[in-house]
């Protein structure tokens, strides 16, 4: 799996990923939660079996709920083991609160954040600890009624409490996440 994309269209989200090659795959199936805990099948798209070839592979989840829906995309073999992607969080409804996972999170993992929002600008994301330190400070721009995504890798957070918040538009919002 190259990589794994989703983009709103009026009809739901649609899913794309593109594989370098293909050895033994099956199926593919992605799956949706609403809490980040408990996932249901959305769809399951054939496999190019084995292939040198790039393959590029879409489905549309036409059942996006209002608020946090976070997916998976499962690569199945044909003996029947597999490799989970994701997840990657999408929120319908434009709110600028940040999603972070996976929450709770071990000490030197990547974190995801995502947050999305009504309006277009300049986005200040922070990452804040428990003494008010800004542990990480970045600005990207934000396109109106989109979804944004960021990775944190590579930073190495003690176990405690720290908050993550989004400034757009005059606007702030902020959640917890727990570091162990």
């Amino acid at each position: 799996l190259v990589a794994l994309s989703a983009t709103r269209f009026d009809r739901g989200l649609s899913f794309d990923w593109p594989t370098a090659s293909e050895l033994n795959y099956s199926h593919f199936i992605l799956r949706r939660s609403t809490d980040g805990v408990s996932y249901r099948e959305v769809a399951t798209v054939p496999g190019a079996g084995t292939s040198t070839r790039e393959q590029r592979d879409s489905v549309v989840d036409e059942t996006v709920t209002t608020g946090a829906n976070w997916y998976t995309l499962s690569q199945v073999d044909f003996d029947g083991t597999s490799t989970v992607y994701g997840p990657i969080v999408y929120r319908e409804g434009g709110e600028l609160a940040p999603i972070v996972t996976p929450n709770p999170v071990r000490s030197g993992e990547p974190i995801q954040l995502s947050f999305g929002s009504e309006l277009g600008g300049l986005a200040r994301v922070m990452l804040i600890d428990g003494s008010g330190r800004a542990i990480v400070s970045t600005q990207l721009i934000s396109a109106a009624k989109s979804q944004q995504q960021l990775m944190l890798r590579g930073v190495r957070l003690a176990p405690g409490t720290y908050v993550v918040s989004v400034e757009l538009g005059g606007r702030q919002a902020a959640t917890r996440v727990v570091v162990y």
